[in-house]
């Protein structure tokens, strides 16, 4: 059994950084209520858990592909859906995990290997998002700085043309020596 991690958290924003940017999908509530079918925060988590990219992973990490004897990685992921589990409670919002093996023991690792692929791609996804904010942030401060240059610029020309600030600058200065 899983907890889910907080609805507020960088993961949850992350992934709605990912799908915002194929259109204005907007809040969580909305998310989950809407476009993706989702109940709740956890069925998000039970989607990411059994996402192609966990289950990539947990092939490539435990050797599936020969274990299970398929030659194509798509006949092993189908093959390691089978066998696992995963379901969002009703009751008690924890995310319920089990995988089904010959050996109990490799069962064990294999959903302690789901919950480590699950934080590694949660973890990317945090990763992702403050790159994203950092990138925005890079922007507004290149456009800010764009902007005082310009801004400096029309300054200076408008004070070699008209001269006015030149004679008022001056205007103070004497009057602040009399």
């Amino acid at each position: 059994m899983l907890l889910p991690p907080a609805q507020n958290s960088s993961v949850g924003s992350a992934l709605l950084g990912q799908l915002g940017n194929m259109g204005a999908l907007g809040s969580l509530a909305t998310l989950a209520t809407g476009n993706l079918g989702l109940k709740n925060p956890a069925d998000m988590y039970v989607a990411l858990l059994t996402s192609r990219t966990v289950e990539d992973a947990m092939i490539r990490r435990f050797n599936l592909m020969q274990e299970y004897r398929k030659k194509r990685m798509s006949d092993t992921r189908t093959a390691l859906e089978r066998r696992t589990t995963v379901s969002a409670g009703t009751k008690d919002g924890l995310i319920h995990l089990s995988v089904e093996d010959h050996d109990p023991a490799r069962a064990a690792e294999l959903a302690n290997g789901y919950v480590e692929e699950f934080r590694k791609l949660t973890a990317s996804l945090a990763i992702t998002e403050a790159a994203r904010r950092r990138l925005f942030f890079e922007q507004q401060l290149q456009q800010a700085k764009e902007s005082l240059t310009a801004a400096e610029n029309a300054l200076s020309e408008t004070q070699r043309s008209t001269e006015v600030l030149k004679s008022r600058v001056g205007r103070r200065d004497r009057v602040a020596t009399l």
